[in-house]
């Protein structure tokens, strides 16, 4: 029992996977704020343009506006 207690071997591997686990998290929740950011950044945009713009008022000289 004691010689399994003190074996290490496997022990990089074990704190290997842990550490590819703690970046799997981190990767997921920072892509999901960045999509958030990104999805109102853009309705923001898309908003601003449709705001701004205006359309010609009729005229009856057939001309285009400006």
């Amino acid at each position: 029992m004691a010689q399994l207690v003190h074996d290490e071997s496997g022990q990089e591997l074990i704190e290997y996977a842990l550490l590819t686990g703690l970046l799997a998290i981190g990767s997921v929740l920072l892509f999901s704020q960045l999509a958030a950011a990104m999805e109102a950044s853009y309705n923001s945009s898309n908003i601003a343009s449709q705001n701004a713009w205006q359309p010609c008022p009729p005229a009856s000289s057939g001309l285009a506006c400006n």
